[in-house]
């Protein structure tokens, strides 16, 4: 391969996870921005963006990548700007760098071999990219493990002068200057974290000012627990959405904490044009066989424990096998006009409700605007308040 090639290769790669990097960021913050993983690779990036591993030291991983790439561009920049004699130094630091780099992909990807639920195209895609940059720049700047030993054995026996002092005294700016981005990058996350707070008095007020609809519990619909004298939690929901899949997490803790008193009865709203005639653009190709696949689960018993294993794996025959289900009777229901009928009427009633997205949350026929966490534990704890002292 000729060197410009590689030059271009590099570049293409190192700006192309750059970028992936930034978005992974922004979508850490601001997590109802756009899905491009959803888009493109009809998965969600949800898990990993907020699982365990997903930041560090207070900066999402994807802040930690834009440090990474920037402080890659600054070794890049210091031979033109500080003097050639820089060159060996910086291709030093840039292998060890890119070395690390190669590493926590590694490590990385085995996190999301043993936990599926970490799973992001767009990371591994970021770590396949860094792989790629060890690589090209060991060939473009011609420093391998033998440089790097080497280079490592003889640089005590350097003599120090005014060279060292100025090669040190450019390491330093541009540690600085790393120092600053990294601080910078912490301080805007922490501003995103704050601004979007949950404002309980506000979430209120706005739940309190929706109309009552009511909305019929059908045969078909998948259900928590008895209905009697509770209070009707109604989610409207998309298996291939990730608002809906991190919305799961409030469901889950509803079926938790507040069984006795709340049932929940889960309502299919697929945001894809095949079964979905109310919608104009195929957000979510697959949604429509992802919900008739639920249906079937239900119907052997064991739609919860399907519903969290297809959100956080969304393949309907992995998921059903994991769940135990019957292969034969599961099939037959998801193809079936039963299903379809149970879907058709779903997707009617959440047009009638106006539904324009999901996940679509209505608490005792009232629409809950604001899913995000804790929201519809402090609606219910606040009705069942209001409740006691009603009958009092």
């Amino acid at each position: 391969m000729k060197r410009i090639p590689i030059k271009t290769a590099t570049v293409v790669v190192f700006v192309l996870a750059a970028l992936l990097s930034g978005y992974l960021f922004y979508k850490h913050l601001y997590i109802k921005g756009p899905d491009i993983c959803s888009a493109l690779f009809h998965s969600s990036c949800s898990g990993a963006l907020s699982g365990s591993l997903s930041q560090l030291w207070g900066l999402p991983l994807g802040g930690w990548g834009l440090l990474y790439y920037l402080a890659i561009l600054l070794l890049l920049l210091m031979p033109p700007l500080f003097g050639a004699s820089l060159k060996k130094s910086t291709h030093t630091f840039i292998f060890l760098l890119t070395g690390i780099g190669l590493l926590t992909g590694v490590f990385l990807i085995g996190a999301m071999i043993v936990h599926p639920s970490l799973f992001c195209p767009l990371c591994l895609t970021v770590h396949l990219c860094n792989f790629a940059l060890f690589f090209l720049f060991a060939r473009q700047h011609r420093y391998g493990f033998r440089q790097f030993i080497s280079t490592t054995r003889n640089a005590p026996r350097k003599k120090a002068g005014s060279a060292l002092l100025w090669q040190s005294s450019s390491f330093l700016i541009s540690g600085v200057f790393i120092l600053s981005a990294f601080y910078g990058l912490k301080a805007y996350t922490l501003a995103a974290d704050n601004a979007q707070r949950v404002n309980l008095k506000q979430a209120f007020a706005d739940y309190d000012a929706q109309p009552q609809r009511i909305i019929p519990v059908d045969a078909g619909d998948p259900l928590s627990a008895d209905t009697t004298g509770k209070l009707a939690l109604v989610v409207f929901s998309d298996f291939n959405c990730p608002a809906c899949y991190r919305f799961s997490a409030e469901t889950d803790s509803v079926l938790k904490y507040f069984n006795s008193v709340c049932y929940v009865v889960f309502k299919q709203y697929p945001l894809c044009t095949n079964c979905n005639p109310y919608i104009t653009t195929n957000i979510h190709p697959h949604s429509c066989e992802a919900a008739k696949a639920s249906l079937a689960a239900s119907r052997q018993g064991k739609f919860w424990e399907y519903h969290d294993v297809l959100f956080r794996q969304q393949d309907i025959t992995n998921a059903a096998q994991k769940c135990g289900l019957q292969p034969d009777l599961f099939n037959a229901f998801r193809n079936s006009d039963t299903a379809s009928a149970i879907l058709q009427k779903n997707i009617q009633e959440g047009n009638s409700l106006g539904i324009t997205g999901t996940p679509a949350v209505f608490l005792n026929g009232r629409q809950i605007k604001d899913t995000r966490p804790g929201v519809v534990e402090a609606l219910i704890t606040r009705t069942l308040q209001k409740a006691r002292l009603a009958s009092r």
